[in-house]
């Protein structure tokens, strides 16, 4: 769950932008893809609830 729907959307921009600061090196490439499918606002803890599908390279992973 996310505090709102705008800190989920920035979730989602932020692993698609290959050039996103807070990346470590040689990894802001990693996510190749990112969907986010669906948000909905609890309404009991007024949390946003999402589910976000994300893509990677594998090659990247072996850099960790």
């Amino acid at each position: 769950a996310g505090a709102d729907y705008l800190s989920i959307a920035r979730l989602a921009k932020n692993l698609a932008d290959s050039n996103f600061s807070g990346a470590q090196a040689k990894l802001g490439a990693l996510f190749t893809n990112v969907s986010l499918n669906s948000v909905n606002l609890d309404q009991q803890t007024s949390k946003a609830k999402f589910f976000i599908i994300v893509e990677f390279d594998p090659k990247l992973l072996r850099l960790l």
